[in-house]
């Protein structure tokens, strides 16, 4: 059994952003010991920027970010040294091979075995000419291999075939069975389902719904459709010049998405091969009245 009584990590009524620019809201947020926690959302959603507030690589702007039960400022390496695990995408040293990198990390090769016997093969291979998925359960074994009382993971599974993504969690939810909380930013979002005890979704810096998997399984793919898929669309801007840009499959996630990307203006609109984009209607179709949308018109 494990004390659930306090928060490992909390976010209360948290912003945090870069400049003087809030990229996450009044955000509230807690991981327990010995749950599995997923944050979802589109890209932009504010899902890193969660991460780095949580971990102490970001100060609030406003509202309190608490690690172990207190309000905290500490920086990440303070953090590290009492018990905080972040793992990012691939984040191992190229030039080191896989053995120096645990040692780095001062895990065992038999503790990184044990959890990943794949990379038994590969101890003096180096880092960088790991396949992808190799690199991150390299991560991972330096990570979980020190017992660590929080895990903060950032697309863990980013590019990875499933079979290697079904590996990692299930580490993820092994630890989490051990005591550990943890907290995982995730693109595979029925995957993560299976292995977490709650889920908040975040969009546009807010989090917009919350709940536990059997909650949200039956507004899968509203939630999908609405606030989690994004499609390619290739638009033109008033220059004439051609944007690619990943939006999600919303009218107002295709603005703000275009925006960013620098497109004041749109001339044209669609996506691959020319085709229309598809996205949820809003009674925003045919494509003209979408377009006469996104330019403000």
């Amino acid at each position: 059994m494990h004390d659930t009584d306090v928060p490992l990590i909390e976010a209360r009524a948290l912003s945090a952003g870069y400049g003087s620019q809030p990229v996450v809201r009044d955000l509230d947020l807690e991981v327990r010991p010995g749950e599995v926690v997923a944050l979802l959302g589109p890209n932009g959603a504010g899902k890193t920027t969660t991460l780095r507030a949580l971990s102490g690589g970001l100060l609030p702007m406003h509202g309190e970010a608490r690690w172990l039960g207190e309000p905290s400022r500490a920086p990440l390496h303070r953090r590290a040294r009492q018990g905080l695990a972040y793992v990012g995408e691939r984040a191992v040293f190229t030039r080191l091979d896989t053995a120096d990198n645990l040692r780095v990390g001062r895990v065992t090769t038999e503790q990184a075995l044990e959890l990943f016997p794949e990379l038994a093969k590969r101890l003096r291979t180096g880092a960088g000419m790991l396949s992808g998925g190799e690199q991150q359960m390299l991560s991972l074994a330096r990570a979980l291999c020190r017992a660590p009382r929080v895990l903060l993971a950032d697309e863990l599974s980013l590019g990875l075939a499933p079979l290697v993504v079904d590996r990692l969690l299930r580490a993820v939810r092994e630890a989490a069975d051990r005591g550990m909380g943890a907290l995982l930013v995730e693109q595979h979002v029925r995957k993560v389902l299976d292995i977490a005890d709650r889920v908040y979704v975040l969009h546009r810096g807010r989090v917009t719904m919350t709940g536990t998997p059997a909650e949200l399984r039956g507004d899968l793919d509203a939630i999908e459709s609405s606030y989690l898929a994004e499609k390619t669309i290739h638009a033109t801007d008033g220059f004439l010049r051609p944007i690619e840009v990943n939006a999600p499959t919303r009218k107002a996630g295709l603005r703000d998405a275009l925006a960013r990307a620098g497109v004041q203006r749109v001339v044209s609109l669609g996506g691959p091969g020319g085709t229309p984009p598809g996205l949820s209607d809003d009674g925003f179709h045919p494509l003209q009245r979408l377009m006469r949308w996104v330019n403000d018109e």
